[in-house]
C-alpha cells in the first residue's frame, strides 16, 4: 500500500484507496464489536443484534440507556460503525443492484409508517426484504460473527 501511496500520490483517484478504506472500516468494526460485547456486557450486544436482525424494528434504546445518556451516546456511534463493517464482511461477492434496491425500497417504503417497532412495521419489513437480505443467520460473516 505504501508503495501504491508513493507511486499515485498526484492522482485524484488512487487504486489503493478502496482497500485503504475497507480495511480501515472493517478496523473500526472489530473495535465496535469489542466494544458491544466485551466493553459493555453481553446485554448490549444482544440488544445490538437484535436491532441489526430486525432491520432496525426492535430499538436498543432502553438498554443503552441503562448504561446513562453518554454511554448510550457512545454505544449508538459504536453500533453505526458495527453495522457498517457487517455490511462489508457479509456475503461471498458484492451486493447485487437487485439488492441494494430492495434495500432501499425497504428502508424508505412510504407503508412503514408510526412507530419504526411495530408489528406492522417488522411485517412490512419482512414481506419487502428477500431472504438472503435477512441476516439473522449469516449476521457478520465470518469475520465479525458473535463473540
Amino acid at each position: 500500500v505504501l508503495m501504491w501511496h508513493v507511486l499515485q500520490r498526484g492522482d485524484r483517484r488512487p487504486v489503493w484507496a478502496k482497500w485503504v478504506f475497507m480495511l480501515e472500516g472493517i478496523n473500526r468494526a472489530l473495535w465496535a464489536q469489542h466494544t458491544l460485547s466485551k466493553g459493555s456486557g453481553p446485554s448490549v450486544y444482544e440488544a445490538y443484534r437484535r436491532w441489526a436482525d430486525s432491520f432496525g424494528l426492535e430499538s436498543p434504546e432502553a438498554t443503552f440507556a441503562a448504561n446513562g445518556d453518554a454511554a448510550a451516546l457512545a454505544l449508538e456511534g459504536a453500533v453505526k460503525i458495527l453495522v457498517s463493517g457487517e455490511a462489508l464482511t457479509v456475503g461471498d461477492v458484492p451486493p447485487t443492484r437487485d439488492h441494494l434496491r430492495a434495500l432501499l425500497r425497504t428502508a424508505f417504503d412510504l407503508e412503514r409508517t408510526g412507530d419504526v417497532y411495530s408489528k406492522e412495521n417488522r411485517q412490512r419489513t419482512d414481506a419487502l426484504l428477500p431472504p438472503e437480505l435477512r441476516l439473522h443467520e449469516r449476521a457478520g460473516g465470518g469475520l465479525l460473527a458473535p463473540p
